[in-house]
């Protein structure tokens, strides 16, 4: 259950290590013992999540859930490192998209089972908060928020502005010129001020 680490051999145009090739190149796969194929797959940061089905040599086919971690570094001759983990394995990974998981055949294994319900109860939190029009990300820029600053126990309020650096709008504090990430003000208790 370790990690493998090689050399890519799949890059973007700007000569980045393309993790979704790399993982689909994994998965697929065609053996004595039958074959394997990505159905569908999608990310979640550097974790992929994949629908995968196998085909025996009988012809008897079942669709399972795979989650491939991820890593990259531009400083070693072996830039791509992985791990796979099947969900018969349950993984800590949790954040596997409802269309991937509609897709799996039906299981008897208990950890795969309570991976999907883990999965599904994650995605419905997501969906919430996404049609909730007081989170950060649905705010319209001009938006401010207050919060007390866990470090400083002081409450600051930070502005939704657009920056021409940033592809993402970004939070400013009104005060202090210091920038915050939308993940650290979404961890605290706020309110929204305008």
């Amino acid at each position: 259950m370790g990690w493998t680490s090689q050399r890519a051999t799949f890059y973007t145009d700007d000569g980045k290590v393309d993790r979704k090739q790399e993982v689909l190149h994994l998965c697929n796969e065609n053996s004595e013992n039958g074959e394997w194929k990505v159905l569908k797959i999608a990310n979640v940061g550097s974790t992929f999540y994949c629908a995968v089905q196998r085909t025996r040599p009988n012809g008897e086919r079942y669709v399972f859930g795979e989650v491939v971690l991820t890593s990259t570094t531009s400083k070693d001759y072996f830039n791509f490192s992985y791990k796979t983990i099947s969900e018969d394995c349950g993984p800590c990974e949790d954040n596997c998209p409802p269309s991937i998981l509609n897709l799996l055949s039906p299981t008897n294994s208990e950890w795969a089972n309570n991976w999907r319900k883990r999965c599904y109860e994650n995605a419905e939190k997501v969906r919430i908060k996404n049609q909730d029009p007081h989170s950060l990300k649905n705010l319209p820029l001009g938006a401010v928020v207050e919060f007390i600053n866990p470090r400083t126990k002081e409450t600051e309020q930070v502005r939704k502005t657009k920056h021409p650096m940033f592809k993402r709008p970004i939070w400013i504090c009104v005060d202090k010129n210091v920038r915050y990430l939308q993940t650290q003000i979404d961890k605290l208790p706020y309110k929204v001020i305008k």
